[in-house]
């Protein structure tokens, strides 16, 4: 959401947002010059209206939300909504580092992975 509203404030008139979360909960209440249109999902069930419809998917943390399983699915997702040849994609994730040096990193990873 940060994301988005900053993008959303900082860009031209006539710029469309869509936030898109598992929450509307989730959502801001501000509303800026730009049109903040927001949707309840998942990157694995986006709107099929949006169908090569989108300049730019940007993902942030989602690499402990979605199984392995599910990234094949979420990348096609992504993939068929934007726009054919001129679309972009940015991920971003935070990696932690592996390391076994102490009980509370053991029960962080196992938190992760459950």
């Amino acid at each position: 959401g940060a994301w988005a509203l900053d993008i959303a404030k900082n860009s031209d008139d006539g710029v469309e947002v869509l936030g898109i979360d598992i929450s509307s909960n989730l959502f801001p209440e501000n509303t800026t010059k730009t049109t903040f249109l927001k949707v309840s999902g998942t990157v694995l069930d986006l709107p099929r209206d949006l169908d090569g419809e989108v300049s730019l998917v940007n993902q942030r943390l989602l690499i402990y939300a979605l199984r392995v399983q599910d990234w094949k699915e979420a990348l096609a997702s992504i993939h068929r909504v934007l726009v054919p040849g001129a679309g972009f994609v940015q991920l971003t994730e935070v990696m932690t580092p592996v390391s076994n040096s102490g009980s509370a990193q053991k029960r962080f990873f196992k938190l992760l992975s459950a």
